[in-house]
């Protein structure tokens, strides 16, 4: 596995307005005039436009000013902030590199699993900032607090939803912050969760921060087959971001956390079962969740 497939960018932030007018170009670091917004979803080359804040150039309820998705429906919220919304966006969750598609699959780098082979497709992608869905299944008691999905329990918690293709070929990606640990738990751990719903099948994969009294924090994957940990300074740093990411393919399952400049990554092995939900855990403290984002590949 290369761990940088993985590993998410920062976004970019916009510039104040005072820029062009309607019709003048603009990007994430040139904004518009006070009357204008930067849309960058509406030309056909993707490059930025002035256009007026009060309409609504593709008619789907949202004024221009509050339409990151300027061609189509939605767009309401930009989780990444390069001016795409997350409804359109080919990776939510950092702005597009020099070359973001070299496989032409319509999932930019770096959310792409792998961008030398096509076919990978975002299933799923939830920012919480219009709550929890209902459709989301809970164990415990999870609430959306300030755009994040937050859970507080002692034992394990999830928050699930259901995987629309039937394969074993998925990525996932997490983003959170650990508020509290609570040291009274049989030890700690957060990250992602996915499972085989299937009657016939009880295969699930965990991995995220663990921290265990006797031997410290660790990066930990566990599969129905296997497990593998790696070591890590400080798991539960209330001041760091966590980023999370899980591929699995066949049998094999790779797992890969960066926390502010430390990267890390394990590997183990899995029963190769297709996984049809995906989604967070929290067991032994109080975390809170940015995004869930899905790829899969049929």
């Amino acid at each position: 596995m290369k761990a940088a497939l993985f590993l998410l960018l920062a976004a970019c932030t916009p510039g104040s307005n005072g820029g062009g007018g309607d019709g003048d170009s603009c990007d994430v670091m040139t904004a518009c005039g006070d009357d204008s917004v930067c849309s960058v979803t509406h030309t056909s080359d993707g490059s930025g436009e002035c256009i007026a804040k009060g309409e609504d150039i593709d008619s789907d309820g949202l004024v221009n000013e509050m339409d990151y998705c300027n061609a189509g429906t939605g767009g309401q919220f930009d989780e990444d902030r390069d001016l795409i919304g997350d409804d359109c966006d080919k990776c939510p969750i950092a702005a597009p590199p020099a070359s973001p598609d070299p496989d032409g699959d319509e999932v930019d780098a770096p959310c792409d699993p792998d961008s030398r082979e096509p076919g990978d497709q975002i299933v799923v992608f939830e920012g919480f900032r219009n709550g929890i869905p209902s459709t989301w299944a809970k164990t415990g008691t999870w609430e959306q607090r300030g755009g994040d999905a937050v859970a507080t329990s002692t034992t394990e918690v999830s928050l699930t939803t259901a995987l629309p293709l039937t394969t074993s070929k998925m990525a996932l990606l997490v983003q959170y912050r650990v508020d509290a640990v609570d040291t009274g738990a049989n030890g700690s751990y957060i990250g992602l969760v996915a499972r085989d719903q299937r009657p016939a099948s009880n295969a699930v994969v965990r991995c995220g921060s663990q921290r265990n009294t006797a031997v410290g924090d660790s990066l930990s994957l566990e599969g129905d087959a296997g497990s593998m940990s790696s070591p890590v300074v400080n798991a539960f740093n209330s001041a760091s971001l966590y980023s999370v990411a899980l591929r699995t393919q066949g049998i094999s399952a790779q797992c890969a956390m960066q926390a502010d400049a430390t990267a890390v990554a394990a590997e183990t092995s899995t029963s190769g079962e297709a996984l049809t939900q995906a989604g967070i855990f929290v067991k032994g403290g109080t975390a809170r969740f940015s995004y869930v984002l899905a790829i899969q590949r049929p």
